[in-house]
């Protein structure tokens, strides 16, 4: 899911791209906008749409002229390096793509390039921080690299087991480990929230202002 001036864009499993009109409510499908219609993440920077696709690679398209260019990073369909869980585009118009066989990066106008510090697992999440710094997720530990370095270290957060990320929109991260919500703030410090006790919690969603200046997380469904 992502969303531009005028419209929200759905990433789905069965019928490619779906835009949904912010004012008429309306949607429509664009199941040829891409090679594969299962849809694992999709993001909106410069007028373009971003698309990652299982068994697809990935896609460039217009939304104006209802046109794109589509790229795999192996000739086989099939093959585990098109299949791409989650993409993402700095301002550079640097792609940064999770694939099953690892980390990614596309300079404009180049080939991909394989980043070994994440290794050859899947990367199911990439997003951008506090000061441009970029965040990876696999095997349940993240991944980070600042503007001003050109490889992704290790973030330990005190050794927890990571299930999903979010950041909001004042660059503080959520994530889930385990029954436990936390929250790290630009600082560095992190805290646990809250902890469900007896549920398995999934990715943060979407981090609400509630229950006075608070700030909760939605986690895979529950709140």
């Amino acid at each position: 899911f992502t969303e531009s001036a005028d419209t929200y864009w759905i990433g789905t499993e069965e019928e490619g791209i779906s835009a949904m009109n912010k004012q008429t409510r309306q949607i429509t499908s664009y199941p040829s906008w891409t090679t594969s219609n299962l849809i694992k993440d999709v993001y909106a920077r410069h007028d373009k749409l971003y698309v990652a696709q299982y068994a697809g690679g990935y896609s460039v398209i217009s939304p104006s002229t209802k046109s794109g260019t589509h790229f795999s990073l192996n000739e086989s369909p099939f093959h585990p390096k098109n299949n791409i869980y989650s993409i993402y585009v700095v301002t550079s118009e640097t792609i940064y793509l999770g694939t099953n066989l690892g980390l990614h990066r596309v300079l404009k106008g180049r080939t991909p390039q394989f980043l070994p510090e994440l290794g050859n697992s899947p990367v199911t999440d990439i997003q951008e921080g506090h000061n441009q710094t970029i965040y990876a997720l696999t095997n349940s530990q993240i991944y980070r690299k600042s503007k001003d370095e050109d490889i992704f270290r290790l973030d330990s957060l005190d050794k927890l087991s990571v299930d999903g990320f979010f950041i909001d929109a004042d660059a503080t991260l959520w994530f889930t480990s385990k029954e436990s919500v936390y929250r790290r703030q630009t600082n560095g410090r992190f805290e646990r929230v809250a902890t469900f006790k007896g549920n398995t919690l999934g990715w943060p969603i979407a981090v609400q202002v509630g229950f006075g200046d608070g700030r909760w997380p939605t986690c895979n469904g529950f709140t």
